[in-house]
C-alpha cells in the first residue's frame, strides 16, 4: 500500500485511502468490497485495489465474479470510473552503485479491469 501511496504522491494525484482496520470484526474493509484507494482523474476516479502479484489474480477473480461484488463493480464502470489491481513484485537488478552483486527493487504489475470483463462469469 505505502508503495502505491508512493507513487500517487509523486505524480501529484487527488487520492485517499479507503481501506481501513475493523476492530469489532477484526479484518480489513475496503471501499465497497474491493477499493482501497480511490483517485480523482478530472471527469473519472480510479479505484485501486492494492496486492501482491502472487494474489492478483486472485482479486480480480473476486472483483469480476463475486456475486456481493460485482453489481457495484458493473455500477463503477457503467459511470465511466475506471477499476485498476496493482500486483506488487521484487525483482532482482544488478547494482547501479559500483558494488558487486544484485539488489531488490519493488514492482507493481497493474491490471485494468472493464465492462467487457464483467461480461464473462
Amino acid at each position: 500500500m505505502a508503495l502505491t501511496l508512493a507513487i500517487l504522491k509523486e505524480r501529484d494525484l487527488v487520492y485517499e485511502k479507503t481501506e481501513h482496520w475493523n476492530a469489532f470484526a477484526k479484518c480489513r474493509n475496503d471501499f465497497l468490497g474491493f477499493i482501497d484507494i480511490v483517485v480523482l482523474m478530472g471527469k473519472y476516479h480510479v479505484g485501486i485495489q492494492v496486492t501482491t502479484q502472487a494474489n492478483r489474480s486472485a482479486r480480480i477473480k473476486k472483483i469480476t465474479t463475486d456475486k456481493k461484488i460485482r453489481p457495484k463493480v458493473t455500477k463503477w464502470l457503467e459511470r465511466g470510473d475506471r477499476i485498476e489491481v496493482w500486483g506488487w513484485h521484487k525483482i532482482m537488478r544488478r547494482r547501479t552503485d559500483g558494488k558487486r552483486g544484485k539488489v531488490g527493487v519493488w514492482q507493481a504489475k497493474i491490471a485494468k479491469i472493464t465492462l467487457a470483463d464483467m461480461m464473462h462469469e
